[in-house]
């Protein structure tokens, strides 16, 4: 949604300048029903309420009728979508070192496509062994259903037709196993559908390919006054390849290895604050903003004791969701043996929720978005250590960092 005045436009330059920033996108029209983002606007910005009691005032829309704007506003109007068009892209961040042994640049060299003699770096979802294992999931699932449905079937048969007089229990119970064997008959058939869609649409590598590499800073440790390794690609996505009308931003996929409750237990230890918060019917945690640096050293979060617990929680490509106990900022050794790099640095440090819940991440999880308890992208995984395959510790590049580095680089980025 965009809020114009009047205003001379000469270049793409201006239109860029007159986006809002985050605070003016959500406060110019917030008070109307659905408190649209605000995209667009020339003119001054409206005044933002400051002081320790201020709220933002509620906005109400008028009709333009007779206004300065009107001699302007077809071929203004007209400049900004289709600049908005022109630059209407989302990119998805991940860790370089995911990417790098595919970007034939060595992990100190930039990559960048703007440069003529980048080679471009495909992205796709899902490797072949991940699509093989879909697929024999879908097969084994649609078995079980199978079975379910011949040992109901089993059960009908012993019970045998039914006759005039029937006991109200043997009715009552036939009409629930006839029920079942609907239900589970629909669950094969939704099943073969969607491995059929799998097959046809997902099968092969050029049908999974999802974006390609943008930009890559090289992999560095002790980075800036902070000394943060720095590990961080952005792919520019296919835009064909989604559904935007249905695209929600940044989620975790709370899986299916945790049942609500005990999610809601664990990342909620203490019951008052347990009690103001509701688990998500689809599943999903939406993200909202980020953990400021030092933000982690005094959570607002309580365990069962009341202490301060800064519990976060991801959902990676091996482990899948998993909750953790995260530190302040310390200070680690990490050893990037593939490239030659040991050096000491700063890095969020996750450790596994208990003895019990097992290690928050394994190899393969690096690239994986790690939140807060109050839904705040508190940083990304880029790595952890421990004599097994999973990992004692994992290490999280922290956002304040992230996005630091990423605006320097893209000063115009927004996080969805």
């Amino acid at each position: 949604m965009a809020r114009l005045a009047v205003a001379e436009l000469s270049s793409d330059e201006d239109i860029d300048e007159a986006i809002p920033p985050l605070d003016e996108a959500h406060n110019d029209f917030w008070g109307l029903p659905s408190n649209p983002l605000s995209i667009y606007h020339t003119g001054l910005a409206w005044p933002l309420p400051t002081g320790p009691e201020a709220s933002r005032v509620p906005k109400e829309a008028r009709p333009v009728r007779i206004h300065a704007i009107v001699a302007v506003w077809y071929q203004l109007g007209e400049r900004i979508y289709k600049y908005f068009d022109s630059r209407d892209k989302v990119f998805l961040l991940t860790a370089r070192h995911v990417v790098s042994e595919y970007d034939n640049k060595p992990y100190h060299k930039l990559y960048h496509l703007k440069e003529r003699s980048t080679v471009p770096v495909q992205v796709i979802h899902h490797g072949d062994r991940a699509i093989q294992k879909t697929l024999q999931d879908i097969m084994d699932k649609t078995d079980g259903h199978q079975r379910n449905v011949e040992r109901i079937v089993s059960t009908l048969e012993r019970l045998g037709d039914a006759f005039e007089g029937e006991g109200p229990k043997t009715a009552a119970r036939r009409i629930i196993l006839e029920d079942n064997i609907a239900k589970e008959e629909a669950s094969k058939a939704a099943l073969t559908e969607f491995s059929n869609h799998v097959a046809g649409s997902w099968f092969l590598v050029r049908q999974r390919i999802l974006g390609h590499v943008l930009y890559a800073p090289p992999i560095s440790v002790g980075t800036s006054e902070g000394r943060f390794t720095e590990d961080w690609a952005l792919i520019e996505l296919v835009r064909e390849k989604f559904d935007w009308n249905a695209f929600q931003g940044n989620v975790i996929h709370l899986g299916k290895l945790m049942s609500d409750v005990n999610f809601m237990a664990k990342m909620y230890p203490h019951a008052e604050t347990r009690a103001k918060v509701k688990y998500p019917v689809d599943g999903l945690m939406r993200l909202r903003g980020f953990v400021e640096h030092g933000g982690l050293r005094h959570p607002k979060m309580l365990d069962v004791n009341k202490d301060e617990c800064p519990i976060v929680v991801k959902n990676g490509a091996t482990t899948g969701a998993t909750l953790g106990r995260a530190t302040g900022i310390e200070s680690f050794v990490r050893e990037y043996k593939k490239y030659a790099i040991s050096s000491t640095f700063m890095a969020v440090a996750v450790y596994p929720y208990s003895h019990k819940d097992g290690a928050f991440s394994a190899g393969g999880d690096s690239g994986s978005v790690v939140a807060d308890a109050n839904s705040r992208i508190v940083g990304m995984i880029i790595g952890g250590t421990g004599l097994l395959e999973t990992t004692d510790v994992t290490y999280v590049m922290p956002s304040s960092f992230l996005f630091q580095r990423i605006k320097k680089a893209f000063p115009r980025y927004r996080i969805y």
